[in-house]
């Protein structure tokens, strides 16, 4: 009879983290009226009540008074709101997990806004941004609690404009499939955005943010959300301040997942340009930034003027077959990429004699399987520039089903 395989206990080492962590906070309403996970969108920039969360139809425009115009030339009022909301941007942690206690309960993860490159001017303000992005590999085990965001976009104090991509379902749209949707959102009153509209993975999107009839103080801003191989957009048109000084040229936002939850290994946003207030433009100073430390799920960032990677990787061991019916050499593979450096080390497990060996130090190991060698368990230990992780796998060897 075939006897279960013994697990060999792996150290897990903690991460180092030379960024800074959570830079600043939008002003947080008190989560004590907040209500029930039921009630509450998981946007991505925070959590909102559904009747201050409004989508707007494609050509249609909102004015400060909250007034949106139609294309055929009416218009109707938004209501105000009349419920706190629970802003993202590293907020969760400090928060605790008992609030709202159903989402915080299925959080192996931080809440909220968990990677970021950002960059503040101190002298000008933003009115464009453009990126372009590749739609990742879809993620696995989401429920209908679970979201994942992505996106850049352009900060004021109050405000965020963002050309999102998201997978799963945030309370209003959404489901085990990415979307894309413009947003704009504040700490207090409402979020609005887009219609959404479904994306397959491998799909080439861009984002933009751009202001036009700039007068007094104010802008009318248009974000634009498009798939750019069908050439379906999603765009909101909304008239806002011009004081949006901060740029983010990537962000991670996850709510109520684990690390195995998240696209593998991350995600970049190509592309990167920015115009201030003159037409001149801006070649961002990028500060790095994570709301724990050390980084949820193995985090790193790359950024450069154009480009910035989101790494939030899961290693795993790939390659050759978990069931082997036959003698022979089989190869596996460590899966793993944080953007540095990294060196490996390889063990083995034979339960049979209960003996481990230390194995090579390549990407790639090969074990060589003989007629009298039974189950084992092949494990492998990852050091990089941002810490140390290990995994394993069980490998049956003959009479496997």
């Amino acid at each position: 009879m075939k006897r279960g395989i013994a697990l060999l206990p792996l150290a897990i080492f903690a991460l180092n983290c030379t960024d800074p962590v959570a830079p600043r906070t939008p002003a947080v309403a008190s989560s004590a009226n907040v209500g029930p996970l039921a009630n509450l969108v998981r946007t991505p920039a925070g959590l909102y009540d559904k009747s201050c969360v409004h989508e707007i139809p494609n050509g249609a425009r909102v004015d400060r008074h909250r007034a949106v115009h139609l294309p055929d030339g009416t218009s109707y009022q938004l209501p105000p709101c009349t419920h706190p909301s629970i802003a993202a941007q590293g907020t969760f942690r400090s928060l605790g997990r008992s609030l709202p206690s159903a989402l915080a309960a299925n959080s192996p993860i931080s809440n909220g806004w968990l990677e970021w490159a950002q960059s503040d001017l101190t002298s000008s303000v933003f009115r464009n941004l453009s990126s372009s992005w590749t739609v990742p590999t879809a993620p696995l085990g989401y429920t209908g609690t679970q979201v994942y965001y992505t996106f850049p976009g352009l900060l004021n104090p109050t405000y965020i404009l963002q050309p999102v991509l998201q997978y799963g379902y945030n309370g209003s749209y959404g489901g085990t499939h990415w979307t894309i949707v413009s947003w704009h959102c504040d700490t207090g009153s409402s979020c609005t955005h887009s219609s959404p509209i479904t994306v397959s993975d491998g799909a080439s999107i861009i984002g933009t943010v751009s202001a036009s009839s700039c007068a007094a103080g104010t802008c009318t801003w248009t974000v634009t959300t498009k798939n750019q191989g069908t050439g379906q957009q999603t765009v909101l048109t909304i008239q806002d301040d011009d004081d949006y000084s901060s740029a983010v040229g990537g962000a991670v936002e996850t709510y109520g997942l684990g690390c195995g939850n998240l696209p593998n290994p991350g995600m970049t946003f190509g592309g990167l340009s920015f115009y201030d207030q003159t037409g001149t433009q801006v070649t961002p100073t990028w500060s790095k930034y994570y709301q724990s430390s050390p980084p949820d799920c193995n985090g790193n960032i790359a950024a450069s003027a154009t480009s910035v990677t989101l790494y939030h990787p899961t290693l795993y061991i790939g390659g050759a077959t978990t069931n082997i019916n036959s003698p022979g050499t089989y190869t596996y593979t460590a899966v793993y990429n944080d953007g540095t450096t990294a060196t490996y080390q390889w063990y083995i497990y034979w339960l049979v004699t209960g003996v481990q060996q230390t194995l090579g130090t390549g990407q790639s190991q090969a074990v060589t399987v003989t007629s009298s060698d039974d189950d084992f368990q092949i494990s492998v230990t990852v050091t990089s520039g941002t810490g140390s992780r290990s995994t394993f796998k069980n490998i049956c060897v003959f009479g496997c089903g």
